[in-house]
């Protein structure tokens, strides 16, 4: 028996909820290390920039080779597998050209915010790397990469989003057999054929991290009609309806700040109450009591 895939995941991240739905979905072994990519900050430190360079989550071991690119990490799980499920050879070279072009949507990017959260986040990276970099200087040139990424935000990439939207909506509305393609059917095509592929788990990562960014309003059904009509019907499958894959609600990373900042308020909260009661008692000592 092959040993399992090790995988290291954010459950709090769109492209991390597809992979375990994908591994579940396939049958494949597999165990899971949790990363706190939004709180802890587990992805930055040292032993995991080792392993992925670009301090990728979700990322994927599977016999010594690592995995940080989504569409390395689908085929890997795909290996894995055995078999020509969701990657038919009929339209294998379609299917793995859309994985190579979905790599280029930024999803790292979109979940670093644009509001006031998100410009407290990007501040806490900088100096968390900057620390880094100094105490492991095998790795500086990491971090400096890594520091440098983190001014790509969001809003410099809606060239790159709307032209793969562009793509994809054009793909999924091509009727049964165009552009040569008998794999199609009138029952609402996917990506690429008639049949869900890893294009699909792919897109829907893209389309996910999207939908919970500030860009959320790019994904208008009008502008998109044939996407939105697919987007539903990925999440109508009885499988992703089980998994809660996109019970995601938007004010998640909000939620997880403030579980982390809420306990540390009240320490401190606590620590000035404590300080005034002894300097209010210090006071009364050492004034002199007059009869």
């Amino acid at each position: 028996m092959a040993a399992p895939l090790s995988v290291f995941l954010d459950s709090r991240a769109p492209a991390s909820q597809l992979v375990r739905w994908l591994l579940r979905e396939r049958g494949v072994p597999w165990v899971a290390r949790e990363i706190d990519t939004l709180v802890a900050l587990e992805h930055l430190e040292p032993w995991y920039v080792r392993l992925t360079p670009a301090a990728a989550v979700p990322m994927l071991v599977r016999d010594g080779a690592v995995a940080d690119r989504l569409s390395a990490i689908l085929l890997a799980v795909h290996a894995a597998a055995g078999d020509d499920v969701m990657l038919p050879a009929a339209c294998r070279d379609e299917v793995e050209g859309w994985l190579l072009r979905l790599d280029d949507f930024p999803v790292d990017a979109l979940g670093r915010g644009a509001d006031t959260i998100g410009a407290l986040d990007l501040g806490r990276r900088r100096r968390a790397l900057a620390k880094r970099a100094v105490a492991h200087p095998d790795l500086d040139g990491t971090y400096r990469a890594l520091a440098a990424s983190l001014e790509d935000g969001p809003g410099d990439r809606i060239a790159t989003i709307e032209a793969i939207l562009t793509s994809a909506e054009a793909a999924l509305a091509l009727p049964a057999g165009a552009a040569g393609d008998p794999l199609r059917d009138n029952d609402g095509p996917w990506l690429v054929g008639s049949s869900l592929t890893l294009a699909d788990v792919a897109l829907a990562a893209c389309v996910a991290a999207l939908a919970r960014s500030e860009l959320r309003y790019l994904l208008t059904p009008d502008r998109w009609p044939h996407l939105a009509k697919w987007w539903g019907r990925f999440r109508r499958q009885p499988s992703v309806r089980r998994s809660g894959l996109t019970d995601h609600p938007d004010g998640q990373p909000l939620v997880a700040w403030a579980g982390w900042l809420l306990p540390r308020v009240a320490a401190l909260t606590a620590a000035l109450v404590a300080l005034y009661v002894v300097v209010r008692w210090w006071r009364r000592r050492s004034t002199p009591q007059h009869a």
